[in-house]
């Protein structure tokens, strides 16, 4: 068996492995938050880290029609989320509604008419929406002030998404 310096090649590529994997799981919340939300949330969080920005306007954020923005909270069943948008069971399984997963995490559903457009998942850690669920409401309504409180208990900064009153 070739050694290096003492080490067998197995060895090496063990310790090689482990270096590697303490540096992904060392990234893993961020590999995780962008994987657990979808385009629109990514959005929302990059728009609102930035930099004077106290205005985020969803309208903006997003590259498909839509006239109605709901947004459910943690633990939001399923068929609960379907009635409430009005449409079918057969409709709310084609569109692949599942509820909201968990704490943290919201379900944002855009609709075109009786159609729904586009679900994701969104996590809070992109800006928590307060209310945590709400909706319908249509694009001149869908504007939110951004409030960002520096660092919380994992050190990163919370980003509170309030509806502005001016868009009421």
């Amino acid at each position: 068996m070739k050694t290096v310096r003492g080490v067998s090649a197995v060895t090496a590529r063990l310790i090689l492995a482990a270096v590697l994997l303490t540096g992904l799981l060392n990234g893993c919340g961020d590999v995780y938050r962008y994987f657990a939300t979808g385009e629109v949330g990514r959005a929302v969080g990059e728009a609102a880290r930035r930099p004077y920005v106290n205005v985020l306007a969803l309208d903006s954020l997003t590259d498909f029609e839509w006239d109605k923005f709901y947004l459910f909270g943690p633990y939001e069943p399923t068929d609960e989320i379907c009635r409430y948008i009005k449409i079918s069971d057969t409709d709310c399984s084609n569109a692949g509604i599942s509820g909201s997963p968990s704490e943290g995490q919201m379900t944002m559903i855009f609709m075109k008419g009786a159609r729904v457009v586009h679900i994701e998942t969104h996590i809070a850690s992109n800006g928590e929406f307060v209310p945590s669920s709400f909706g319908p409401l249509n694009p001149e309504q869908a504007i939110f002030k951004v409030f960002v409180e520096r660092e919380n208990a994992d050190g990163r900064d919370r980003i509170v998404l309030r509806q502005s009153l001016a868009s009421l």
